[in-house]
C-alpha cells in the first residue's frame, strides 16, 4: 500500500474479494449458516497473509453475506466482529499455519454464544459445531495449500 492510500486498483480488488466471498457463501448457503456450518468462503482469509489490506474486502463480503443469511442484522454485527477479531489474531500469529486456528476458535465462541440465544441451544454444542466447521473451512485447506499458494508467482502478483 503506497502512502497508506487506496488507489483505484486497490478498491477494485477489495470489491472483487467481497463479491467472491458473498457469491461462495450464498452458493453454499445450505452449509454457510446455522449451528452446523462449514463456510467455504472463509478459506479466503488466506488473502490477508498476502496483504493485510485484503481484510477490508473480506469483512465487507462477510457483512453482506451475513445480511443475506438466516439471522441478518445480528449476524452482520457479531459474525463480522468475529471475523475481524480472527483476522487480527491471524495477523499477530508468528506461525501462519497455526494462525488459521484463530477463525475456528473465535467463531466458535462468538457464533456459539449467538446461536445459544437465537436457536436456543447449549453453548458447548454450538461451540463444538461451529469450531469444527470453521476448522474444516480454514485450517484443513491451509494445511495443504498455504505453502503452494504463498509460493505461487501469480497469486503474489494478483494479491500483493
Amino acid at each position: 500500500m503506497k502512502n497508506n492510500q487506496f488507489n483505484t486498483r486497490d478498491l477494485a480488488v477489495q470489491a472483487m474479494i467481497a463479491a467472491v466471498y458473498v457469491a461462495i457463501t450464498m452458493l453454499f448457503s445450505f452449509m454457510s449458516f446455522g449451528p452446523i456450518q462449514v463456510r467455504i468462503s472463509e478459506f479466503m482469509l488466506i488473502l490477508v497473509l498476502f496483504n493485510p489490506k485484503h481484510s477490508i474486502g473480506l469483512l465487507l463480503g462477510c457483512a453482506v453475506a451475513n445480511f443475506l443469511g438466516s439471522f441478518a442484522l445480528i449476524d452482520v454485527i457479531f459474525g463480522t466482529l468475529a471475523s475481524a477479531i480472527a483476522i487480527f489474531m491471524m495477523l499477530k500469529s508468528k506461525n501462519e499455519l497455526l494462525g488459521f486456528l484463530w477463525p475456528a476458535i473465535i467463531n466458535g465462541i462468538v457464533i456459539g454464544i449467538q446461536l445459544m440465544f437465537i436457536i436456543p441451544m447449549p453453548f458447548i454444542i454450538a461451540f463444538i459445531q461451529v469450531t469444527f466447521g470453521e476448522f474444516l473451512a480454514t485450517f484443513v485447506p491451509a494445511y495443504f495449500l498455504l505453502k503452494p499458494l504463498k509460493n505461487n508467482a501469480i497469486m503474489q502478483r494478483l494479491f500483493d
